[in-house]
């Protein structure tokens, strides 16, 4: 898991709201903040996405392809509607999403992937550091699997191997630090590459 304000990944991870997807739907997202979506929206790519059951409910999960590069994926994850007044509820709803998002990139078999820090309304998780710190520490946990085996065997395939958190420019140095910190609580608890 690292931290950066660009990535040249072929698989993005952002989050949205059920009112995100509505404005994406009419055409009319325009947040600069998440220039994930936004450059998505211009380009077409939600169009199929009115046809398609997703809702953007706490934790569900689609992919797109974007419609002039196929080998570019975009995942979109639901958060529900989130509350301004309800920090602990709205963490616990981007716990979820960030688990499901982590368990369809193992599911796809998908290698590296970018996580939007962006498209997560921060100020309702207690702002970017703590949400950047709280979707690091989920996706690691996320991506540990528990096998019955005390040694793994030689041939055990590991399809997540890199996330990279991408922040605005302005939250970069403060969401590092959180990542940092959930990479040494992860060397601590395993100690194996």
């Amino acid at each position: 898991l690292t931290c950066a304000s660009t990535t040249t990944h072929t698989t993005h991870v952002a989050f949205v709201t059920p009112k995100d997807l509505k404005e994406i739907q009419a055409g009319q997202f325009l947040d600069s903040d998440a220039e994930i979506l936004a450059d998505w929206a211009s380009a077409g790519a939600f169009r199929s996405l009115a046809t398609q059951d997703f809702r953007a409910t706490p934790g569900s999960t689609t992919i797109l392809y974007h419609p002039s590069e196929p080998s570019q994926r975009l995942i979109l994850v639901g958060l529900g509607a989130f509350k301004s007044d309800d920090t602990e509820k709205n963490r616990s709803t981007l716990e979820k999403s960030v688990a499901a998002a982590v368990s369809l990139l193992k599911k796809v078999k998908i290698r590296e992937a970018a996580i939007h820090l962006a498209s997560v309304p921060s100020v309702s998780v207690g702002g970017s550091e703590e949400a950047a710190s709280l979707i690091s520490r989920v996706a690691i946990l996320t991506n540990w699997t528990f096998d019955k085996y005390l040694q793994l065997p030689k041939s055990r395939p590991t399809w997540l191997e890199q996330l990279t958190l991408v922040t605005p420019a302005a939250d970069l140095e403060s969401s590092t630090q959180s990542v940092q910190t959930s990479q040494i609580l992860r060397r601590i608890h395993n100690p194996r590459p």
